[in-house]
């Protein structure tokens, strides 16, 4: 399996969880900009949670 580039959406929302301090991924965009304006909105309405922007480029798999 092939990823498409064009149908690619690099960057992502994650949410610190409490329990065992990992991050998870809660949302996914096409732009950078589509990405912070959506953790505006996060950080909003849960003030106390722990969001992150970052690019995350997914692993091409062969299969």
């Amino acid at each position: 399996m092939t990823v498409n580039v064009l149908n690619s959406r690099d960057w992502a929302v994650f949410c610190r969880r409490e329990s065992d301090e990992t991050y998870v991924c809660v949302a996914r965009f096409f732009n950078r900009a589509d990405a912070e304006d959506h953790l505006k909105f996060l950080r909003k309405y849960m003030p106390k949670t722990d969001f992150k922007v970052l690019f995350d480029k997914p692993v091409e798999v062969q299969g």
